[in-house]
């Protein structure tokens, strides 16, 4: 006689499986980001780092916080743009919350749910949509991909200026042509009807499909376009504010061209929050416009700890929001 197993305890199996794996993969993500963070502290100045710190402009900083509270405000409205596509329409205000929210999660928490899947349980739970909530968010995480690998490309000629070394030269444009063409085949995805058949890929396709109309609407198109830009952009700011706070000889045009790139490598989602990879990635890129690796050091890690203070705030929010419902 067969050994079988009934529902519940089947569920159950299902349940605890899912569970280690994503206990696994966290412990992963962790164990990584220790080992990126001690490959970037092995060889700084932790004297010349404590000494910027004490000599730090607080109003500089400050303004750098700004500028990523503003970055915040900023991808709050470009996604009620990109929900409205999806025909969820969501106010400014519950807007803001949720990517404050998504913020503390993203950035405060050693968490698998992020910023995304918080923005996707809120406006689904608000909404009643799931399924336009899960496009919505996507679409406005890949949106912010693809502009950030178009800026990468067209700041491309400042960029390869200020590096020497070849394989540093060729490594940023394998980057940023490589982040173009993997968007370009998820739009590409919406032109083959065919995917219709299998449930998943019909998703895909119709995330595909409402990108399109989007960028198909002259107006959306605009709308988006630029904010995306202005996010990225805001990036830059902040960082030369820090720059500043440290008078560091950060040039703002060495900003504009090598702070982007790194954005773009603090994408690759191997990392709680970024940490290591942003710090490896900062530290090699400033070091092209004359900066010592304690002082591109210290510049990421005071704009992590920008994004982190900003991650407080959002659990504010998240508590108060608890404590209304």
């Amino acid at each position: 006689m067969k050994n079988t197993l009934n529902m519940p305890a089947a569920a159950s199996l299902v349940g605890e499986t899912t569970r280690r794996r994503r206990i696994s993969a966290l412990v992963l993500r962790v164990v990584i980001t220790a080992i990126l963070l001690w490959l970037a502290f092995r060889n700084a100045n932790l004297a010349m780092i404590g000494a910027g710190l004490l000599r730090m402009q607080g109003a500089w900083f400050a303004a750098a916080v700004g500028a990523l509270a503003v970055q915040l405000g900023t991808a709050a409205q470009r996604w009620r743009w990109i929900a409205a596509g999806c025909g969820i329409t969501i106010s400014i205000t519950s807007a803001l919350r949720y990517v404050f929210i998504g913020q503390f999660f993203s950035q405060t928490l050693p968490a698998t749910v992020g910023a995304d899947g918080a923005r996707i349980w809120y406006l689904g739970r608000r909404t009643g949509d799931w399924k336009s909530s899960f496009y919505s968010v996507i679409i406005d995480r890949a949106v912010g991909g693809l502009a950030l690998g178009i800026l990468v490309v067209a700041i491309l000629p400042g960029a390869l200026s200020r590096i020497p070394d070849p394989a540093g030269r060729l490594s940023l444009a394998v980057t940023g042509f490589s982040c173009l063409a993997a968007f370009a085949a998820v739009i590409a995805i919406g032109a083959l009807p065919w995917l219709d058949r299998w449930p998943a890929t019909r998703h895909a396709r119709t995330i595909a499909v409402i990108g399109g109309k989007l960028f198909g609407d002259t107006r959306s198109a605009v709308e988006i376009t630029v904010s995306s830009i202005a996010i990225h952009l805001l990036s830059v700011l902040a960082v030369w504010c820090i720059a500043r706070a440290l008078t560091a000889p950060l040039d703002p045009k060495d900003a504009i061209f090598l702070v982007p790139p790194v954005m773009l490598i603090t994408m690759v989602p191997i990392s709680v929050a970024g940490w290591g990879v942003r710090e490896s990635a900062m530290v090699a890129a400033l070091r092209y416009a004359g900066l010592g690796s304690s002082q591109g050091l210290l510049i990421s890690l005071l704009f992590g700890a920008g994004a982190f203070l900003l991650g407080l705030a959002g659990g504010t929010v998240w508590i108060a929001s608890r404590r209304r419902e």
